[in-house]
C-alpha cells in the first residue's frame, strides 16, 4: 500500500504556538505575582508548550481517523513527534525559569 503524505503536520506547530500564546496571557500574570517578569514568562510558556503538545495529540488522533493511509508530517517530523518535542522543550522551559 502507498502512504501518502499530508503537509497538514504543519498544524502542529501552529498548535504548540497557540498553547505558548495562550499561556503567556493567561498564567503569566499569575506567575508575576511571586516572581520576576521573565522567570514567569518562561515558566508560563513551557507550561503552555505542554499544554499545545497535549492538545496536539488529539489533533493527530483526529486527522488519523480522518484518514488512517495519510502521512502527517512537516519538517520530516510527525505529529506525534512534534507532541514529544514540545513537552520535552516545556518541560525544560518552565525547570529553568522555576530555577532563575
Amino acid at each position: 500500500m502507498l502512504v501518502r503524505w499530508s503537509g497538514f503536520g504543519m498544524v502542529s506547530v501552529f498548535v504548540l504556538i497557540a498553547g505558548m500564546l495562550g499561556a503567556t496571557f493567561l498564567l503569566r500574570p499569575y506567575f508575576m505575582q511571586s516572581m520576576a517578569l521573565h522567570p514567569a514568562a518562561y515558566v508560563a510558556n513551557g507550561i503552555g508548550l505542554i499544554v499545545g503538545a497535549a492538545a496536539n495529540l488529539f489533533v493527530a488522533a483526529a486527522f488519523k481517523k480522518i484518514s488512517a493511509d495519510t502521512y502527517h508530517s512537516f519538517m520530516g517530523i510527525s505529529m506525534v513527534g512534534w507532541s514529544v518535542i514540545g513537552a520535552v522543550g516545556g518541560a525544560a522551559l518552565a525547570v529553568y525559569g522555576w530555577t532563575l
